[in-house]
C-alpha cells in the first residue's frame, strides 16, 4: 500500500481525482478486481458484473505504521463514510445493496439503508481459504450450477485462487436464495 499511497501523494489534485481512469481493468476494490466479487455477483444475482456498481464502504484507507498493510477504519471514519453514503443513497436510490464484510454492513446500517440489503461475509482471501479447503471444488460446482455456468463464461475470473473464488461464489448464491 505504501507505494500506491506515495504515488497518490505525488499527484496534484486533478491527478488524484482522475487516478482511476489510469486503469483499464480495475476499479481499485481488490476482491472486485481479482474476480472474486464479479463471479459471486453474476452467479448469485444473475446480474452482469459490468452493469453493477462497486465501492469500498469506507472510501478512505488507513495503513499500518510500517505502511505495508491496510488496517481497519476507525469508528470516526466509519461514521464519516455513513454520512457520505446517507447523502449519496438518497440520490442513487439503489435497487439493492450487497455488503461484503462487517465494515460494509455496519457502514450501510449507519447510513440508514434498510431496504434490500444482502450481507455477505468478508471476501478476504485469508478468511476464505480457512474454510474453502474443507470442500471439494467439483462437488461445489455440481451443487451450485449458477457458479459453474458463470465460471465457464468468465474463466479469467478464476485463473488464480480458484478454490477460494468458487467457494465464495457458492456462499453468495446460498445467501441470495433467501434474500432475493
Amino acid at each position: 500500500a505504501k507505494k500506491y499511497v506515495d504515488e497518490l501523494l505525488a499527484k496534484d489534485t486533478n491527478g488524484g481525482i482522475k487516478r482511476l481512469y489510469e486503469w483499464d481493468d480495475k476499479v481499485g476494490v481488490y476482491p472486485w478486481d481479482d474476480g472474486t466479487l464479479k463471479l459471486a455477483v453474476e452467479a448469485a444475482f444473475g446480474l452482469k458484473a459490468e452493469e453493477t456498481a462497486v465501492s469500498n464502504a469506507v472510501p478512505w484507507s488507513l495503513v499500518s505504521k510500517s505502511g505495508k498493510k491496510n488496517i481497519n477504519p476507525t469508528d470516526a471514519l466509519i461514521e464519516s463514510a455513513a454520512n457520505l453514503w446517507k447523502e449519496m443513497l438518497e440520490v442513487m436510490q439503489p435497487e439493492r445493496i450487497i455488503t461484503v464484510g462487517k465494515i460494509a454492513r455496519v457502514t450501510m446500517g449507519r447510513a440508514g439503508y434498510k431496504d434490500n440489503r444482502i450481507p455477505l461475509r468478508s471476501a478476504s482471501s485469508s478468511n476464505i481459504s480457512r474454510i474453502s479447503g474443507m470442500f471439494d471444488t467439483e462437488d461445489l460446482l455440481q451443487r451450485y450450477p449458477e457458479v459453474q455456468s458463470t465460471k465457464l463464461k468468465h474463466p479469467e475470473w478464476v485463473d488464480k485462487h480458484k478454490k477460494n473464488k468458487i467457494f465464495y461464489a457458492c456462499h453468495a448464491v446460498s445467501v441470495a436464495r433467501k434474500a432475493v
